[in-house]
């Protein structure tokens, strides 16, 4: 019996960024042109610019980027809490869902990416449902 186990770089996709965004960003695919994906930090403020793909892990030049889309992400955070979902926050960060937002009232979307293994160990599985929610 054969068994197919997929390897970690199959989880991992070259792609360009903007300047501003950096290792840790989740992000979403602004535009596609022959398996080469242009990226940029997501923002669960509008909806255009959902949902997260993956997650920045290394960038080099200006531009070009690693973007993680599932598996263990280690280095790139710390201070996680074991065990706790985590969510695309507004910075594009992982928070917590209850750190989602602080403004009662505000409306603002979710969308899960993830579950920390340990204090720097994010496993990585976005949802590919976004979510309005109402603080």
């Amino acid at each position: 019996m054969v068994t197919a186990r997929r390897s970690a770089a199959s989880h991992i996709l070259r792609a360009s960024c903007m300047l501003t965004d950096q290792v840790g960003d989740a992000v979403y695919i602004r535009s596609a042109m022959n398996s080469f994906y242009k990226v940029a930090k997501a923002n669960p403020a509008i909806l255009d610019k959902m949902p997260a793909i993956g997650v920045i892990i290394k960038k080099w030049g200006y531009t070009n980027v690693l973007i993680q889309v599932a598996g263990e992400i280690r280095g790139v955070y710390d201070g996680l809490s074991p065990g706790r979902q985590y969510w695309v926050g507004p910075e594009a960060r992982p928070v917590r869902f209850t750190d989602l937002s602080s403004d009662p009232g505000t409306r603002y979307l979710a969308q899960e990416l993830g579950s920390a293994l340990d204090l720097e160990v994010l496993l990585l599985s976005p949802s590919h449902i976004v979510t309005s929610v109402l603080g």
